[in-house]
């Protein structure tokens, strides 16, 4: 069974839903037999779906490796101090999401004080 990244043959494209205070990332695709979500947040090997595919994107620079993204996820987590994202998986995709409760915490800070401040008309 092959695993790894996005599963190209299923004609599936990846999914984004966008909410005030979080996105949803769904892939069409599969972790390796037996793996758990920890063994994919921690430092593992790449074995990606599609092999040939992913050389491409390392041969033109759109990627610097393989095997590092969630790395990266959780670097740039971070650095912006946002949360981990969370993932479920399911037999065939991957979901991530990242949320950002922190906005509903500005967002209703914003609407609390818009009530206070009057407009001038001339």
């Amino acid at each position: 069974m092959q695993y790894g990244h996005k599963d190209y043959t299923s004609g599936i494209p990846i999914q984004i839903s966008v909410y005030k205070d979080k996105i949803y990332i769904a892939n069409n695709g599969r972790l390796p037999n037996n793996w758990t979500i920890e063994q994919l947040k921690n430092k593992h090997k790449s074995d990606p779906f599609n092999p040939l595919i992913a050389n491409t994107f390392y041969k033109t620079g759109m990627i610097e490796s393989w095997g590092r993204g969630i790395e990266k996820i959780q670097n740039a987590c971070d650095e912006w101090k946002i949360p981990f994202p969370t993932y479920t998986v399911h037999l065939n995709d991957i979901m991530i999401m990242f949320e950002n409760k922190e906005y509903l915490k500005i967002l209703d800070k914003y609407k609390k004080n818009a009530d206070k401040v009057s407009i001038n008309r001339r």
